[in-house]
């Protein structure tokens, strides 16, 4: 079973803080193929640290020990209070 880490993160994140805990969370940039942009610098993070409430705009590399989620140009990713990803394609 996954099993969610305990951070110290408020449960809920000011859009204020978001690029302060964008940089805290990033790992590297990787270029990743996209059909319809061709190569694009690409954020990798690690999900074990997403805290609750943390979103972003892609493109983004999520990385965790059994999976790797993508997630494209223009998408939305958003981490909710119990972990889960919810990507909108928009």
């Amino acid at each position: 079973a996954y099993e969610i880490p305990k951070r110290d993160w408020s449960s809920d994140v000011c859009s204020s803080d978001l690029k302060t805990i964008q940089k805290q969370l990033l790992t590297e940039h990787r270029p990743v193929w996209f059909p319809n942009a061709g190569f694009v610098k690409t954020p990798v993070v690690e999900r074990d640290v997403l805290p609750p409430g943390w979103r972003a705009k892609g493109p983004y590399i999520i990385e965790q020990m059994d999976a790797t989620t993508v997630v494209p140009p223009k998408a939305l990713v958003r981490n909710d209070a119990l972990g889960y990803l919810h990507i909108d394609l928009g």
